[in-house]
């Protein structure tokens, strides 16, 4: 009768079942969902209550294990993480005798990327940070676990490998667009993965002894789709035509710059014959090494058709030139990252392609944080304002389910120095009475344990209360239902919430 909370994301198969991680059930209340976890093996046919425990540590129960078998079947890999850190550990086990008891330890967090590829004869190869922040692919040999090889050199900014159809892919970034190359096992330069487009690669799958490899791929103006690559030749597997000619569409990069005189790039995207200065949607991300690389979002495509405008900036804080990039906008550098939104708001302006009135901004999560805090420090820049799932309390967010995880980019108000920066920009906390603030749309869900509701009724009701009964702009707050954070929901409510959200970019912004 009990419920564990499983990691399905995270499983491993291996002869006739698979490993997996599973977390222990939770009682009401408790904030210490994702604790004291411990992997598991299932053979397919048997009750779960079966299912024997292959590793746990609970001398640290914070930290998560992710199980991968080798493609010889010869070795158990557990990638260690501890919240939303990437300096990941590494142990490893070996299934010759049947699953195993005892592990070696590879590298503890806190040092570096270690990303698990494939496994030879000589060692572990992995994708890695240690002495590269763009990262490199590294050969661990059995007999010497301090070393790190170079199989394939820092370059540019890598965002993913994997070993596949007898080669290692990495999947690199330029000007935020993802380039797929393929290199021996001994690291020798093969030749490039073409793309139907500039765009995100979101997944390469196959098998290191097959000749194929599958891709997920997709872009502003393509829906998601299955590339299959053999043999120099990329096709379409499966996947939807683009729902608009991609050349009625101008997609180009312009550039800003920065506070601090940093290049900080943006995508822009609108019709050749949509009239400028329009109604511009800004978005940005800024946190957490995630790169806002070309995705698909077809309710952008409705905003195309009525005339707006699209940017998407590239803000530290994510990795799109590299570790450093996220460095310079994580902890006491937050502020670096609505810097270089402001920045990029500001641009769109100056050359004309919207005006401040016309000047939309939405980001989600980390983002909605991001477009809280910029419109409490430059409420005169935009028009509209959409913050989705926000984290709007600095000061307490480490208290709340998931929150704890995030003290390692934000860091955490208990500590002193990072109370002075937190308090900063904390958008609740930075509320001021007689302000003029543009019209605001937060959203929220009854049901959301990532970012709890909690952040984005508080910055409501702080929003409204300093305005009072004053101003006629709009301060409000869409709380969805039988809803969390937003993966999962059903196309119903992704419709619904898109209409409302762009209808309310589009009411405001639509006229000077």
């Amino acid at each position: 009768d009990e419920i564990h909370h499983i990691r399905f994301t995270s499983f491993a198969w291996h002869g006739d079942g698979f490993f997996y991680t599973r977390f222990p059930a939770q009682a009401e209340g408790d904030v210490g969902l994702f604790k004291n976890p411990s992997v598991h093996f299932h053979r397919l046919g048997t009750d779960q209550s079966e299912d024997p425990k292959v590793f746990d540590n609970p001398s640290a129960p914070d930290l998560g294990y992710d199980p991968t078998v080798s493609d010889d079947g010869s070795l158990l890999v557990l990638s260690e993480w501890e919240g939303t850190s990437q300096k990941s550990g590494l142990l490893y086990g070996s299934l010759a005798d049947g699953i195993p008891t005892e592990f070696t330890r590879v590298v503890g967090t806190g040092v570096a990327l270690h990303g698990f590829l494939t496994a030879t004869e000589e060692g572990l190869i992995v994708e890695t940070d240690l002495d590269a922040p763009n990262r490199r692919i590294a050969l661990i040999p059995f007999d010497d676990l301090d070393a790190r090889h170079t199989v394939v050199p820092e370059g540019a900014p890598m965002e993913g490998a994997a070993a596949r159809a007898d080669s290692i892919i990495t999947v690199t970034l330029d000007e935020a667009t993802h380039k797929v190359r393929r290199h021996g096992l001994d690291g020798t330069a093969l030749d490039e993965i073409e793309l139907p487009a500039p765009g995100t690669v979101s997944m390469v799958t196959g098998r290191l002894a097959d000749p194929v490899v599958y891709l997920g791929f997709e872009s502003y103006l393509h829906p998601q789709t299955a590339l299959r690559w053999e043999a120099g030749e990329t096709t379409i597997f499966a996947g939807a035509e683009p729902p608009i000619d991609p050349d009625e569409v101008i997609v180009e990069r312009i550039h800003a710059t920065s506070t601090d005189g940093a290049e900080v790039g943006m995508y822009l995207l609108r019709r050749r014959d949509a009239a400028l200065p329009a109604p511009t949607e800004l978005y940005g991300y800024g946190g957490f090494n995630i790169n806002l690389t070309p995705f698909f979002n077809p309710a952008r495509i409705a905003w195309l058709d009525a005339g707006g405008a699209v940017a998407v900036a590239n803000l530290r804080g994510g990795t799109e030139l590299g570790e450093t990039w996220h460095e310079q906008g994580m902890l006491g550098n937050k502020q670096q990252v609505f810097d270089d939104f402001i920045a990029c708001a500001e641009r769109l302006v100056e050359t004309g392609v919207t005006t401040s009135k016309q000047l939309g901004i939405r980001g989600g999560s980390n983002g909605g944080l991001l477009t809280a805090a910029v419109m409490l420090q430059r409420p005169d820049l935009f028009g509209a304002v959409l913050s989705q799932v926000p984290v709007a309390d600095m000061l307490r967010y480490q208290h709340f389910t998931a929150g704890r995880y995030w003290t390692v980019e934000y860091g955490d108000a208990a500590d002193a120095e990072a109370f002075e920066w937190l308090i900063g920009y904390s958008p609740i906390h930075n509320v001021e009475p007689g302000v003029d603030y543009p019209p605001t749309l937060i959203l929220t869900a009854e049901t959301d344990d990532r970012v709890v509701p909690m952040h984005s009724h508080k910055l409501a009701a702080t929003l409204q209360h300093a305005v009072g009964g004053r101003s006629a702009t709009p301060l409000l707050e869409r709380v969805e239902t039988r809803a969390g954070h937003g993966m999962g929901k059903p196309t119903s409510k992704l419709i619904d919430e898109a209409a409302d959200m762009f209808g309310f970019l589009l009411h405001h912004l639509a006229h000077e």
